[in-house]
């Protein structure tokens, strides 16, 4: 009796993670980096939703929102996503809000992420906003 559960967990969290893997790649396939001029009105809509999105009470909605508008260039969530990185109380957040600001690659954003390194209040969040400010330092130096 032990043996088949052990069995029927290993086979569903076999299928969980090619569904998962599926999703991803799906996902990644489908989404356009950059809103285009057909898509305009339809993105400017999602921003909206991903801007409420920033705010919801659940902490993973809340990363979940700030990893896809840097995902999708929604620059209208700037503002919003630099409150998140300097007030969410979830360190994980913090680190999904300055990613996407650097996505973004916005100097309000950027600088926020600055500050971020400097004085927050988690020495994990400070570090990765320093790995993310001196990634991205090497790879503009590299392009010029």
């Amino acid at each position: 009796m032990r043996r088949c559960s052990m069995t029927r967990a290993k086979y569903v969290g076999r299928w969980l993670s090619i569904i998962v893997t599926v999703m991803v790649i799906l996902t990644t396939m489908s989404a356009q980096s950059e809103p285009t001029a057909a898509t305009s009105v339809k993105w400017q809509r999602g921003e909206k939703n991903y801007i409420v999105a920033l705010q919801s009470e659940n902490p993973g909605v809340r990363q979940s929102a700030a990893f896809h508008v840097g995902e999708y260039k929604l620059r209208g969530a700037v503002q919003p996503l630099v409150t998140l990185l300097k007030n969410d109380s979830v360190d994980e957040v913090r680190m999904a809000a300055a990613f996407a600001l650097i996505q973004l690659d916005d100097e309000q954003g950027r600088q926020a992420v600055v500050e971020a390194s400097l004085r927050d209040g988690s020495d994990q969040v400070a570090q990765f906003c320093k790995t993310l400010l001196n990634v991205t330092s090497s790879r503009d130096s590299a392009m010029r």
